[in-house]
């Protein structure tokens, strides 16, 4: 909170200054208005939504003209048969490797998913409609259970849907042009230059400014060179680390003694960690329950094949777990001095621990390395990437009823991009038989067929328990489909969970389901939905989405054919459009623009990164009042107290997780996320420039134009003063202004006129949160204009969102 009136006053007043028109220009966002506030996202109606809105934005048109617009075959398809019908009462069955191709069924749909998935199910539902049975084409005959359908009655003869789809099968009149998202189309997006790309991926995924030669090899067309430095170094692995902990969750298990040394419990724990007191027994759980996100992050930082994050047969351990799980005389070589010495054992144990932040810091101190280890288990459990981790099998735990189904649907849907829970079956229960059915989940189509697909894997966990302990001779239920995949029985020889991995991986889903995950952490969009049969906008929509399913298609075969490289697959998302693209040009068609929609990502930054974002613009991390950074840890503390955007301050209030009651990031703007953000503007300013201006001038981060005495009263103290206030726009917005730009010229007045305010009333008074050392008032009533200044460009559109 702000501590006292003067301090509130003065809040008041910048935010006063920066919500009134002080003559800066809108900015050409993707359909954003002219009068909207810094903090209001963009109102567009992004194709694949679900919103039947009337748009407001001049990108885009009315309902009534894009609907006007004829739809082709495979367009009026997909709106009157695929949306409504096949994809809501078939697909459960007929996808690919379900219960009916099982059955001997030649009738498969590809899911939304896919690459060309529209155009695929079309000519399967042409080559059924086009064969009679008994004068019907014989989907309808299937559909009505007039030819036997193994999955029962589907449509009733006279209902909506079966008169849509015969009426479909009947109008031959269609056309045959569909509409395109073409590359021609793509280039008339608006899109940053190489140098800019860089500077947002640098803030982004290293959590600093781009360095000048990664700007040179940007600017001499050597961007992925330039991209190359960005992705490596520790924030990018704690960037890693923290978009799939979003997954795991382990960070949860932070603090709960539930989950202490697991891997004990595998036959080679050689300490007993809960010999002293729980406060130890906690900090030793930390190296389990970090194992996932520590593999990930080893993986991709190393240039692993991604594919290691379902079959690695190591695990990473710190010297505390390695200790535990190897014993004392273990022979990974730690950098630190927590190692392989004769007082190794006592180093892993207590002495190297330092508690100096509560609950707990966020690593271990001098145990915070992982190495690679194969240790052997007493009991043959089997390393098997992320599957076989403990902490991740008991988060997506299991019951005696549930025989571990929940897990079979995590997998599903973070490795394969299939949400199960999507795949309806039929709408209506079959009354084909009055009889129950034995064994509903295996003889019930109504139920086998989501079954058909998760029972395999979920059999394949058979000897995991609901702790994730593994127990090589576990008895499994024979009612329910045996451990498999794809089709495939796991053979007898073969070990479930082992063999499991190995298939996935070779499954195209796998590549585009890392495309997809990626996409989303950069871009902060969610893949492209289906459209629905009510979106009055559907041809543009199902073009956008056939476009982007066409470009993840292509990348998931470059990642494939480049061995998994992940952080080559990176650079393919950071230089594409999709991560580029900052508007829209001029000359383009209404449905063009609807189009083009698609490829904005205009989200809020998340809390972490806007956190590091502040740091690496004002070279300190944001705050609480009187407090003061802890220079030993060089990227965001979640658990330290004096850091606002940690765990127990304003983490999950401005939309993070904190892996326990919290573990759905949201990234919506929201009164509170915009209070949080003009708090932030407001309260920043007042902790860096008065220190900002205590440095070397040539080494200042925000200052380094203009003195503390530079002042708008001479021509070459304004002059100065907008060249510092361009070098400002630049560092903070990534923007390269004239002296002469109206965006310049109006943060110019904004400093001018806070600083005539101060010199008109004579107030010099600096509070006391804004002093630094040697500087205690605002003698030159310039320190007040650069916080106005810095607190008006914080709150900007640009630092808000990506």
């Amino acid at each position: 909170m702000l501590k006292n009136t003067r301090q509130r006053a003065l809040a008041g007043l910048i935010l006063l200054l920066l919500e009134s028109a002080c003559g800066r220009p809108s900015k050409p966002k993707f359909g954003k208005s002219q009068d909207a506030s810094p903090t209001d996202k963009p109102a567009t109606h992004l194709p694949g939504s679900t919103t039947d809105e009337v748009p407001t934005s001049p990108n885009q048109v009315d309902p009534e003209t894009a609907a006007a617009i004829p739809l082709c075959d495979t367009e009026k398809f997909g709106q009157a048969v695929w949306a409504p019908t096949l994809s809501q009462r078939c697909q459960s069955c007929h996808i690919k490797n379900g219960l009916a191709p099982k059955n001997g069924s030649a009738f498969i749909l590809s899911d939304a998913t896919e690459p060309d998935y529209m155009n695929k199910n079309f000519a399967a539902f042409q080559k059924l409609a086009a064969i009679q049975y008994e004068g019907t084409p014989l989907i309808l005959a299937k559909a009505s259970n007039k030819a036997k359908h193994a999955g029962g009655k589907i449509l009733d003869v006279d209902s909506a849907a079966y008169v849509s789809l015969n009426s479909f099968i009947g109008d031959t009149a269609l056309p045959k042009n569909c509409l395109k998202l073409t590359a021609e189309t793509t280039a008339k997006l608006d899109v940053r230059s190489p140098a800019q790309i860089v500077r947002q991926a640098s803030l982004q995924l290293a959590g600093r400014q781009p360095a000048d030669s990664e700007l040179q090899l940007a600017k001499d067309g050597k961007i992925r060179d330039a991209l190359d430095t960005v992705l490596k170094g520790e924030y990018f692995e704690t960037f890693i680390k923290r978009i799939y902990n979003d997954i795991f969750l382990g960070d949860g298990f932070r603090g709960d003694n539930a989950i202490e040394v697991y891997y004990r419990s595998n036959g080679q724990a050689s300490l007993d960690w809960r010999d002293d007191n729980l406060y130890y027994s906690v900090y030793a759980s930390f190296p389990e329950y970090q194992n996932s996100v520590e593999l990930v992050s080893y993986i991709i930082a190393n240039n692993r094949p991604y594919t290691e994050i379902l079959t690695a047969d190591y695990l990473m351990l710190n010297p505390h777990s390695a200790c535990d799980i190897l014993g004392p005389n273990h022979d990974l070589k730690f950098s630190n001095k927590c190692s392989t010495n004769g007082q190794a054992l006592q180093a892993c144990n207590k002495q190297s621990f330092r508690f100096g932040h509560l609950p707990f810091g966020d690593y271990i101190d001098d145990c915070r390395e992982f190495l690679p280890s194969k240790p052997k288990f007493g009991n043959g459990a089997p390393i098997v990437g992320v599957l076989s981790d403990i902490p991740f099998l008991v988060r997506y735990s299991t019951t005696p009823s549930n025989r571990n189904r929940l897990r079979a649907r995590i997998i599903y849907k973070h490795f394969l991009g299939l949400d199960v829970l999507t795949l309806q079956g039929p709408q209506q229960p079959s009354t084909e038989s009055a009889s129950p059915i034995a064994n509903p989940t295996m003889n019930n189509p109504e139920c086998a067929a989501c079954h058909t697909l998760v029972d395999p894997i979920a059999s394949s966990l058979q000897r995991h328990n609901e702790l994730g302990r593994y127990d090589r001779n576990a008895k499994w239920e024979k009612d329910m489909f045996a451990a498999g995949f794809n089709g495939k029985t796991t053979p007898n020889d073969a070990e479930p969970l082992r063999w499991l991995a190995d298939e996935m991986v070779k499954d195209p889903r796998f590549a585009r389901s890392a495309v997809m995950f990626w996409f989303q952490a950069l871009t902060g969009e969610a893949p492209l939905r289906d459209p629905v049969p009510s979106d009055a906008y559907y041809r543009v929509s199902l073009a956008a989405k056939l476009a982007q399913n066409e470009f993840f298609e292509n990348l998931a075969q470059k990642f494939a054919a480049n061995k998994f490289n992940t952080r080559e697959m990176i650079k393919d998302i950071l230089v594409s459009p999709y991560y580029s693209a900052v508007g829209i040009k001029a000359d383009v068609t209404a449905s063009e623009k609807l189009m083009l929609e698609s490829f904005d990502h205009a989200n809020r930054r998340a809390p972490e990164e806007t956190h590091q974002a502040l740091a690496a613009v004002t070279g300190q991390f944001w705050l609480l009042p009187d407090r003061k950074a802890d220079d030993t840890y060089t990227t965001f503390k979640r658990w330290d107290d004096s850091y606002l955007m940690n765990a127990g301050q304003l983490l999950v209030t401005a939309g993070g997780v904190d892996s326990k009651t919290a573990i759905v990031r949201n990234n919506d703007m929201s009164s509170i996320a915009s209070a949080i953000s003009n708090f932030a503007a407001v309260s920043m300013p007042c902790q860096v420039v008065s220190k900002d201006f205590k440095i070397e001038t040539a080494k200042r981060n925000l200052f380094p134009l203009v003195e503390i005495n530079t002042v708008p009263d001479d021509g070459a103290g304004s002059t100065r003063i907008k060249q510092n206030i361009a070098y400002m726009h630049k560092r903070v917005l990534g923007e390269e202004l004239a002296i002469d730009n109206p965006e310049l010229i109006a943060t110019y007045t904004l400093f001018v006129q806070l600083y005539n305010n101060h010199k008109s009333a004579g107030d010099k008074t600096l509070n006391k949160s804004c002093q630094t050392q040697g500087i205690t008032s605002d003698d030159n009533y310039t320190l007040h204009a650069w916080m106005g200044v810095l607190s008006y460009l914080l709150n900007d559109y640009d630092f808000i969102y990506q």
